[in-house]
């Protein structure tokens, strides 16, 4: 299959490193790969606070902008915490999603409804649904699909200026919407430049695709992108804006927190 690339630029916040990272001479195996993408983040959120915006488009180009900021801890490898809190639209102002990754269990997901004034928790069952109406799914955001997987490297290739790893990876969990995603992860920062995402009959499903990486205080982030659901015809672009690196305390991420606005 022809793989046609849109222009990635690489945008580097002043005072910060240069746009090449050092990279590890030595090779890793296709686990460890996706391993240092879960622990990184695929979007480059963890060990951060940020806004950013959601903007979608329906097939008859119709479009709805989320507003949103988001606090994430990266705090065992591999798993992280983020809390994220919506204030546009109108209709969904207040909203809040609280995810806890686990590894001896399944995940917590917790959704705030300003109007219910209470949290309910998402459970498994629901984790194939959409996000808040973009082209995420809850197990898009958990990440399970790639932590519980089995991964082969395909080969590497360069992209611009800079190289990536070309990975097949199964996920193995029961549960899972997919049966194969395809990465492209670039070698020197481990954020996603490209993933293909395959449901069960093995039918190119949603496509991710990042269009900017940016450098701010040292850490990676994908700051812009598109997610595109080639089914429903509908894509969701993504944008982060005012990103910060910092350990959030572990103390904001809970449910009596996530229902005080």
């Amino acid at each position: 299959m022809k793989l046609h690339w849109v222009v990635l630029t690489v945008a580097v916040a002043a005072g910060s490193a240069g746009a090449d990272d050092k990279k590890d001479d030595k090779k890793l195996d296709a686990r460890t790969i996706v391993d240092k993408v879960v622990d990184a983040d695929p979007f480059g959120m963890m060990d951060s606070t940020l806004t950013g915006r959601a903007v979608l488009h329906d097939k008859n180009k119709d479009e709805r902008i989320l507003e949103f900021h988001m606090d994430a801890l990266r705090y065992k490898p591999g798993l992280s915490k983020t809390i994220t809190r919506f204030s546009a639209p109108a209709d969904i102002a207040g909203v809040g999603f609280l995810q806890i990754m686990r590894d001896d269990s399944d995940d917590d997901r917790f959704l705030y409804l300003p109007d219910l004034k209470k949290s309910r928790r998402i459970s498994g069952a629901l984790r194939n649904n959409s996000f808040m109406g973009t082209d995420f799914s809850f197990a898009d955001l958990d990440m399970r699909d790639l932590r519980e997987s089995k991964a082969t490297q395909t080969g590497t290739e360069k992209i611009g200026k800079f190289e990536y790893y070309k990975l097949d990876v199964i996920p193995t969990r029961e549960d899972t919407n997919y049966s194969k995603f395809e990465l492209w992860v670039r070698t020197d920062n481990f954020l996603v430049l490209k993933w293909l995402m395959y449901d069960k009959s093995k039918t190119l499903l949603k496509t991710w695709q990042a269009s900017e990486m940016k450098r701010v205080d040292g850490h990676w982030y994908a700051s812009k992108g598109r997610i595109e659901n080639h089914r429903e015809k509908h894509t969701t672009d993504m944008f982060l804006d005012n990103m910060k690196a910092t350990k959030v305390a572990e103390t904001e991420f809970s449910v009596n927190k996530l229902e005080k606005l």
